[in-house]
Order: structure tokens, then C-alpha cells, then sequence
């Protein structure tokens, strides 16, 4: 399967389905390409849709209508000025801070830019593979960084309810966002460790499955939290916020 250069899509779809898409495609469950560059359009987008898709990771977002012209100069622009990534817990996406805004606790990332070698005819694969390579382990890397933290103030957060046995719903959606991170952090890790596996071959691997709650411990939380979905097998995607 061809993989493109770039995408144009239609922003204005029901139920944030532009959003999630574009969510997994950053977060490595969509496609192959996490850094794909991505142009949203749409008519006059309220206010939560623009807040969805920034923080989703698109690149450029048009208003529409748009002339042929007009399209044309945004997209030079992706080939000649694309932004670096950032990433948070939440967050893959180019960087849209202001330069005096710049954090030294949260490094950009410079990633493959497809189109921009498509466009200068400067495309190898070898060289683009390694790029590719090199750019997701450092967005691994940085993920599982900020993971480290927010698993560690959330289990502050959800241990004193679950010892106590009173739960509410915030103690639920912190355990669902526990949830996410851990199956998050796994996936991660596996893909971050599997190049350097050589290196540690007796000790990489095994640890992964430690960070998924095993079937037993995931019941008994059920039990606790009489909320079947927040544990039960799904699909890897972000809880809706």
C-alpha cells in the first residue's frame, strides 16, 4: 500500500471522527506514518471543533472556501517551513508555541517531512526509513517520559479510594486514564526496546507484560469499581475527555 505524501481531509464530521482519525495516525495506531502531514478543511468551525483538531496534531487548518491559489501557497508552506513536534501526555503534534514560548521541558522534535522531499525530489528510501526510525523512537521516548508522571500522580490519586472502597466517578475516569497509559505505555516500550533487544536480551521483553494488569487484578478492580468497561479487553484508543 502506498503511502501518502500528504493528506487533505474534511474536517466538518460527525462525532469527531476527523479528530480521532487524525489522533491515531499521531499516536502510531493508524497507518505507518505518524508524521504524515495533515491539512483539515472546514466552513466556518466553531470554536471546540478548532480546540478538537489542533489538539488532535494537524498541521494546518483552512477555512473554507478556499481558492486553488490559496491551497497551493499552504501547502508550499508545509514543504518549506513545517513545524517540529512536541509531545505531552496528550499531545503529538507540531509545536504552535510563540519562540519566546519555548520550554526546555518539552523538546521539539524534528521529523520526516514526506512532502518536502517529494517535492525537491530528494526522496530515498533507505535514508527516509531511518529517519522515520529515529524520529518515532524519539517520540517514544518522550512519551513514555511524561507517561512515568502522570502514572504516578494518577495512582496517588486513585489508591486512597480504592483502599477506602469509596469510589466516585472522577476515581472511575482516573482509572480509565490509567488504563489507557498503561496499554499505551506497553505498545510504546515494546517498540522503543525491539531495536535493542540485542543488547538486552534476557531482560527487555519480559517486563513489558508487567505493565497490563493481569485478568485476575483487572476483575477484582471491576469489582471495586462495579464499572465493567473501564477494565474490560478494547481496542487502544484515548478515552473521550
Amino acid at each position: 500500500v502506498r503511502v501518502p505524501n500528504l493528506l487533505i481531509c474534511e474536517a466538518d464530521l460527525a462525532d469527531r471522527e476527523f479528530s480521532k482519525f487524525l489522533h491515531g495516525i499521531r499516536h502510531q495506531v493508524v497507518g505507518t506514518n505518524p508524521f504524515l502531514p495533515v491539512m483539515a478543511l472546514s466552513y466556518n468551525p466553531p470554536p471546540e471543533l478548532v480546540k478538537n483538531i489542533i489538539g488532535s496534531g494537524v498541521d494546518d487548518l483552512v477555512p473554507k472556501p478556499v481558492s486553488a491559489g490559496r491551497l497551493i501557497d499552504r501547502i508550499k508552506l508545509l514543504i518549506e517551513a513545517r513545524k517540529p513536534f512536541v509531545v505531552t501526555t496528550d499531545y503529538v503534534s507540531p509545536d504552535r508555541r510563540k519562540t519566546s514560548d519555548h520550554e526546555d521541558t518539552i523538546p521539539r522534535v524534528e521529523v520526516p517531512n514526506p512532502l518536502r522531499a517529494k517535492a525537491i525530489g530528494t526522496k530515498d528510501i533507505a535514508l527516509d526509513q531511518k529517519a522515520m526510525a529515529d524520529a518515532i523512537a524519539q517520540i517514544n521516548l518522550r512519551k513514555l517520559e511524561r507517561y512515568a508522571v502522570q502514572i504516578g500522580v494518577l495512582t496517588e490519586l486513585i489508591a486512597p479510594a480504592y483502599e477506602s472502597g469509596a469510589f466516585d466517578q472522577s476515581v472511575k475516569d482516573h482509572v480509565d486514564q490509567l488504563m489507557y497509559l498503561a496499554e499505551d505505555t506497553s505498545r510504546r516500550l515494546a517498540d522503543w526496546l525491539a531495536p535493542r533487544i540485542s543488547i538486552f536480551p534476557n531482560s527487555a521483553i519480559p517486563c513489558v507484560p508487567w505493565l497490563i494488569p493481569s485478568p485476575r487484578a483487572a476483575a477484582r478492580c471491576r469489582r471495586r469499581t462495579s464499572s465493567s468497561c473501564l477494565i474490560s479487553p478494547r481496542p487502544l484508543k484515548r478515552p473521550s475527555t
